[in-house]
């Protein structure tokens, strides 16, 4: 069988690219063949190169006069201002990988341009929650897109299998017009290096990462941790952990509260990273609060590990890969219900899933947490088992079998 593999990013510069990567090194274990088509974009140029073993083209998506003169016209009616520069590039570049089947990152707007590019070639998508979801109150989702809900529609016709990560993204795509028996649920995959080593002490390591994070941040490593690690754009909910701090501190006078990430600027809030920092001056919090950046996703295990508590406060969110790597390292979660991951981790019982927008919720559950221990211990053995669920080539089987009686 042979796959190609369309995504946006995929490359160097792209931070969640290495699932990807994996989950193709473990399709290509199988015996699949895949191919890559991707934007040329993060520094890498355009054309056809081989990465880690896989042939990946880049598309040029802003290389001509007539590419910038259209970009207007496909932001105004597409609301991406690649729409109309890709089209003929993707009609030209599909055929050319000879593929049994395309696997799209997202229905809207990737997912349509294939379809449109590439009529006769079998079509799996796998739904991102930005191309679906609809979060006006929050600069968030193409579903919140009138046109975009009708192109939606149609493409979900056209595709031979929808993917939702969660049952909740898969439920959307119910809802906004996707046939059932087409619509499934499979997860995104973490990364191998996000678990532990064979024969690692989970203990051991917690507490040398513990040290490690609090001496890099002037934290006190005997201090309860809290932390939340993603972008900073107000669909994460991030505002609703810092409205909780106040009764999180009167739990846990000592408590530390870490959020990092690099943060993001939308018409309502501005600069959502300068927006929580204004907050918890407003609530008299600022001193336990503590706004670190980004993290490399090659140090994100170690701070997962120095946590007490993961907090995924998430408006709404198609899964959030977050939770289940700081399973891997056995750290509970405090997730809200609107969080695709939640569906997974309420039933393995490794976090306490909350109602979303609720600081009191989120507080009360942090608080629970960190006062008792006989419950943190249980959850981080129940955490490291369910991890297990969402290795690459767990997940590559997951969607191999799926696969292989749509493509042609």
């Amino acid at each position: 069988m042979r796959i190609t593999y369309l995504i946006a990013r995929y490359g160097s510069g792209a931070m969640s690219n290495q699932p990807h990567v994996e989950l193709i090194a473990a399709w290509q274990a199988m015996g699949i063949e895949v191919s890559v088509l991707t934007l040329a974009a993060g520094g890498d140029p355009p054309g056809t190169s081989w990465v880690n073993g896989v042939r990946v083209q880049r598309l040029p998506v802003s290389s001509t006069l007539v590419d910038r003169a259209l970009k207007p016209l496909g932001q105004l009616a597409f609301h991406y201002r690649y729409f109309l520069t890709l089209l003929p590039r993707y009609a030209l570049a599909l055929p050319q990988h000879q593929p049994d089947l395309i696997h799209v990152e997202g229905a809207y707007p990737h997912g349509l341009l294939a379809a449109l590019a590439a009529p006769r070639l079998p079509l799996a998508l796998t739904l991102q929650g930005a191309d679906v979801m609809s979060e006006p109150d929050y600069d968030y989702g193409y579903g919140r897109f009138a046109n975009v809900r009708r192109m939606l529609r149609w493409v979900f016709g056209r595709a031979r299998l929808v993917r939702g990560d969660s049952e909740q993204i898969r439920d959307l795509a119910v809802r906004l017009g996707c046939d059932p028996a087409k619509a499934v649920a499979v997860p995104y995959n973490i990364t191998w290096s996000s678990y532990l080593t064979t024969g690692t002490d989970v203990a051991t390591f917690r507490a040398a990462c513990r040290q490690e994070i609090a001496a890099r941040h002037g934290l006190d490593p005997a201090a309860p941790l809290v932390l939340s690690l993603g972008r900073l754009h107000p669909f994460k909910g991030v505002e609703y952990l810092v409205r909780a701090a106040p009764a999180i501190l009167a739990a846990a006078p000592r408590a530390q509260i870490v959020i990092a990430g690099p943060s993001r600027e939308t018409p309502r809030f501005g600069d959502y990273g300068a927006y929580l920092l204004r907050l918890a001056e407003e609530l008299g919090v600022a001193a336990a609060v503590h706004c670190i950046g980004p993290v490399p996703h090659e140090q994100t295990q170690r701070y997962f590990a120095a946590t007490d508590v993961m907090v995924i406060p998430s408006v709404v969110e198609a899964f959030n890969r977050v939770l289940i790597e700081a399973a891997a390292v056995g750290t509970p979660a405090v997730v809200t219900a609107t969080t695709g991951a939640a569906d997974y981790a309420g039933r393995a019982e490794c976090a306490l899933v909350v109602a979303p927008q609720s600081a009191p919720a989120i507080a009360d559950s942090v608080a629970r947490l960190l006062q008792d221990e006989a419950l943190q211990w249980r959850m981080q053995e129940r955490a490291l088992a369910f991890a297990q669920e969402f290795r690459p080539e767990r997940i590559a089987a997951q969607l191999a079998e799926l696969y292989q009686p749509i493509g042609r």
